[in-house]
């Protein structure tokens, strides 16, 4: 199963962090398992795109084309705030993918980027992890409140249902007499 999941941390990073984290809180996932998963395979999945982005900048293709219609207005945040720009990207979905490939389409030194993505990795893993976390708690204390408002609307639809059943039986005793 956390195979599954590194590969997810790979593609996907934002919606798999923020679902396990959930998970791990409902004690479906081994949270010290989880966490080096998260890591290791985002990590793994920034450094793939970044050569994807690298080998890319030679022959230029359809894949290059799509990254340089998203990401190149950001090329000029790219080069002159680097860690800002990796960083702020993390948090947008589908946007962090296209700036890692460019940032190895336009060669960016590869210690460099590995440092930046690493710090900028660790930093989103926790805040994104903690709301993912989160949820998960406030789930379990609102799952309770929760079966209280489905048993009120079960009471209220069979409520509704048998005064219907009056008012109408009412109302075709009337119309006979």
């Amino acid at each position: 199963m956390y195979g599954g999941i590194f590969i997810g941390f790979m593609l996907e990073a934002n919606t798999v962090l923020f679902s396990t984290m959930f998970l791990a809180e409902q004690h479906l996932l081994e949270l010290s398992i989880l966490i080096p998963v998260a890591l290791v395979g985002s990590m793994a999945g920034n450094v793939l795109f970044y050569w994807i982005g690298y080998a890319a900048s030679r022959k230029p293709n359809r894949y290059t084309r799509i990254t340089d219609m998203i990401s190149k207005p950001f090329d000029h945040h790219l080069k002159d705030r680097t860690w800002s720009t990796i960083f702020l990207t993390k948090f947008v979905y589908g946007l962090n993918c296209a700036i890692i490939v460019r940032a190895g389409q336009l060669r960016m030194p590869f210690g460099r980027f590995l440092f930046i993505d690493a710090i900028s990795t660790l930093i989103w893993l926790a805040i994104v992890g903690a709301v993912g976390y989160g949820s998960g708690s406030f789930f379990s204390i609102t799952a309770q409140d929760v079966k209280h408002a489905e048993i009120g609307l079960l009471i209220a639809l069979v409520a509704f249902f048998v005064i219907k059943h009056l008012v109408s039986t009412y109302i075709k005793r009337g119309l006979k007499d």
